[in-house]
Formats: C-alpha cells, structure tokens, sequence
C-alpha cells in the first residue's frame, strides 16, 4: 500500500465546505441526530469510534429519516393546502419550524413555517408548498412525510460518531431538484 505525500497546497479565497460534520456520542442502537439549526440534511458518511483499540469504522454507514403520518381523515390534502396536520411522528422532538418535510409519494419537498406541537406526535404543520424546485401535490391520508433534519441510526456500533452531511438550502424557493433522471 502507498501513500501519496501532499507537498503543495492552492492558495486564494476561503470557500466555504460543502459538506459539514456533525460530531455527537451514540451510546444506543436507535439514538438519533436532530440538526436544531438545519433545515434539513443530506448524509454522506458516519465514522463511529468505539475505542481505542478496536478504531474507527465506516461499516455503519446506515440512517434512516424521522417520518411523520399525515392525517387528514378521508380527503387528501389539495396542493394549494397551507396546513398539514400529523397524527404520529417516528421521533421524539422537531423543530418548531423552519425545517423541511418531504413527500416520497408525489416528490414534493415542503417547508414547515410553524410547527404547533414540537415534542408530541400530533401537530399542525404550516406549510409552504413547492419548495426547492417541486411542485405542489396532494398529500393524500397516512401518507409518510420525511422530516429532513432528523435523523436516527439504526446500527449497532456505539461511540463517537463523526456524521458527515450536506446541509438543505435555508430558502424554500431555492432550486436544489431541477436534475432529471432517465
């Protein structure tokens, strides 16, 4: 095995990092990321560090999002709807607003102004619809909407734990899904 030796460096105007890391201690198998000051996140990679002696392994690199069940009783929300209430969220705490959600049934990526009660399963969410270049949809009822700045990791290795991600746009009306694939 060869390591290359890095001799020279760029030099100019500071850009700022892309991709950010997220540095907290997993003790238990569900523990999770809440990311209070992102709209939401796009992970990249973990590094969990149990000891010293057994190092660092990137073999764990599973996550899920934190999903909430719409409710809406028998009729789905239209794509002009502005509030969107919950019955049940998968976490224990959200934001109060200013986070994203995102529907994988239409692919529409909504953005949560209010959130009326944080820390409970059921809440009204005030929304702005379309956001990041989708369109508006319906939400029909239990459908699943993806809290994008939550997180939980379902693998078993504990330890220190270095999240690598990339951070959602903080304007709903910025374009972040315009690529079409074929």
């Amino acid at each position: 095995m060869a390591y290359a030796e890095v001799t020279t460096y760029g030099t100019g105007a500071y850009v700022p990092p892309i991709v950010r890391i997220a540095r907290f201690t997993k003790t238990a198998q569900l523990d999770g990321a809440y990311f209070k000051n992102e709209t939401g996140v796009i992970p990249v990679t973990q590094i969990v560090t149990s000891n010293a002696t057994q190092g660092a392994t990137s073999a764990s690199n599973n996550w899920s999002y934190h999903s909430a069940l719409v409710n809406n009783g028998s009729t789905a929300y239209t794509a002009t709807s502005t509030q969107i209430v919950i019955d049940s969220y998968s976490g224990t705490t959200r934001a109060s607003g200013n986070y994203f959600i995102y529907n994988p049934t239409t692919g529409e990526y909504m953005f949560v102004v209010k959130d009326s009660a944080p820390t409970a399963g059921g809440a009204t969410l005030d929304v702005i619809r379309g956001c990041l270049g989708t369109s508006a949809s319906t939400a029909a009822n239990d459908t699943y909407l993806i809290v994008m700045n939550a997180l939980y990791l379902p693998t078993t290795f504990v330890g220190v734990t270095q999240l690598f991600y990339i951070p959602m746009p903080s304007d709903p009306k910025a374009t972040f899904v315009g690529v079409t694939c074929i």
